[in-house]
């Protein structure tokens, strides 16, 4: 047997490395975007699920807190027989809404 001298050729092995670390990095991606497919719609259904409870808990204390200064505000304004005026009149307008509601039952009723 003859001695044999070997030649690497460099050219066509870099050029066979960097094909099979560009068919790595595809497979890699190819595999995120299966997870993807899967993983997705669940990690958003629950973060819009927070993310609606954030609103809620904010537009609460929001319109709490809007409440409690406009009930302190017309508590201030109003004093002694004002106060009392007020609350005549909040009652009054409560049972008139109570008995329209019934006339309204009433009239449907009689349509019927």
């Amino acid at each position: 047997m003859k001695h044999q001298q070997v030649v690497p050729d460099y050219a066509a092995m870099v050029k066979t490395s960097g094909t099979c670390l560009c068919l790595v990095f595809s497979g890699w991606v190819l595999f995120k975007l299966v997870q993807a497919i899967f993983w997705l719609p669940g990690y958003l259904e629950k973060n819009q699920e927070q993310l609606y409870r954030r609103v809620e808990q904010r537009s609460g204390l929001a319109s709490d807190d809007r409440m409690q200064q406009a009930v302190d505000k017309r508590f201030d304004e109003l004093t002694g027989k004002e106060l009392d005026e007020s609350t005549e009149k909040a009652t009054i307008l409560e049972e008139k809404g109570e008995n329209d509601a019934v006339e309204c039952e009433a009239d449907s009723k009689k349509d019927k």
